[in-house]
């Protein structure tokens, strides 16, 4: 098996991706690139590694930062709970390990929002532990090298992935090894139309000698989507900076502790006739019956295993004369601009300054 260890290391040589958090065993970085790129592409979370790590350059810094400063700084990457977890990682490293990331795999688990996955991400190329670290790319390349029809998804899958892994794996180089095969599969051994006619592997690809690359890896079926509908009413004054009426969400959901506008979900869509309706909103904000309709914009965004369908009703009103609940708050562009929103939301902001 040592072959495919060379092959792997010749090739990686010549064509690994140069990436802000490389060229250093820096931990922090690890750290930070970690949590960034959970569930992000590559080219996404590049830019918010070097907007983070501007903002907070130590793990100290991290963890002394307020977790509205840290949404907002991480405002446009989605999955907020990563920043979430982030923050409370770098308290707790700051509390419990004086300030020191850990380099042991089963403490760095310990910390909160760190799996498996990251946690041997952290230990092998931070710390060159001898962890092979197995993720979308690893798992694709390995089952075609070696054909393996079990589903990935699976328990079994998993099992044999890592057996077939570590039947080859450069443990004296664990940090270098796991980002050449995570840079092999991202550049050489893609998902789709892979260029199997000039890669090193070929000979020895079970997948290649078969004829049947596209078919790797097998995954069974992924959980439906759930579809959500989202009515949101955009309350702003006709003055100059406008003023917004929006609420911080705190339950535990999607965009938590994210600001918003008042909202209320319903299960299927909503006529324009009904958001045009006073109606409609008096369960969340009591309008003035002199507020101005203005229009309405229709937008949808897909979530891991939720497609969202976002109405925004938007009306101009006097919003000293509305009696809100305590739990809104109206706030002038200045003030919205220091708080976290759904990028949706955000865009959306820019498209009413414009």
């Amino acid at each position: 098996m040592n072959q495919y260890k060379q092959m792997i290391n010749n090739w990686y040589g010549k064509n690994k991706r140069f990436l802000p958090w490389r060229g250093t065993r820096n931990p922090y970085h690890v750290f930070l690139s970690e949590f960034i790129m959970q569930q992000t592409r590559i080219e996404q979370g590049k830019p918010f590694f070097l907007r983070l790590n501007a903002a907070f350059p130590t793990i100290e810094k991290l963890a002394e930062a307020s977790e509205e400063e840290i949404l907002v700084y991480w405002q446009g990457l989605g999955y907020y709970s990563r920043a979430r977890n982030m923050h409370d990682s770098a308290k707790m490293i700051m509390e419990q390990y004086q300030g020191k990331i850990p380099e042991q795999f089963d403490t760095l688990k310990k910390l909160k929002g760190i799996g498996e996955y990251t946690a041997a991400a952290i230990a092998s190329i931070g710390f060159n532990q001898p962890i092979p670290l197995i993720d979308g790319n690893v798992f694709r390349v390995v089952s075609r090298i070696f054909g393996i029809e079990t589903p990935i998804n699976t328990n079994a899958g998993k099992k044999m992935i890592k057996a077939a892994l570590e039947s080859f794996f450069d443990f004296e180089h664990a940090g270098d090894f796991n980002e050449a095969l995570m840079d092999f599969g991202s550049i050489q051994c893609t998902p789709a139309h892979p260029d199997c006619t000039v890669c090193p592997l070929q000979s020895n690809c079970q997948a290649y000698i078969l004829k049947i690359v596209e078919k790797f890896p097998v995954k069974l079926k992924k959980t439906p989507i759930k579809t959500r509908f989202l009515n949101y009413l955009i309350l702003k004054t006709d003055s100059q900076p406008f003023s917004l009426v929006l609420s911080q969400r705190t339950k535990n959901d999607i965009w938590k502790n994210l600001y918003e506008f008042p909202l209320i979900e319903t299960d299927t869509m909503i006529s324009d006739e009904q958001l045009k309706s006073v109606d409609f909103w008096k369960s969340a904000i009591f309008l003035s019956e002199t507020s101005k309709f203005d229009k309405i914009i229709r937008k949808s965004q897909k979530l891991t295993h939720r497609q969202l369908h976002v109405s925004f009703t938007i009306r101009t009103a006097d919003l000293d004369k509305i009696t809100m609940p305590s739990s809104y708050l109206i706030l002038n562009k200045m003030d919205i601009q220091q708080k976290p929103l759904p990028i949706m939301l955000q865009k959306l902001m820019k498209e009413l300054q414009d």
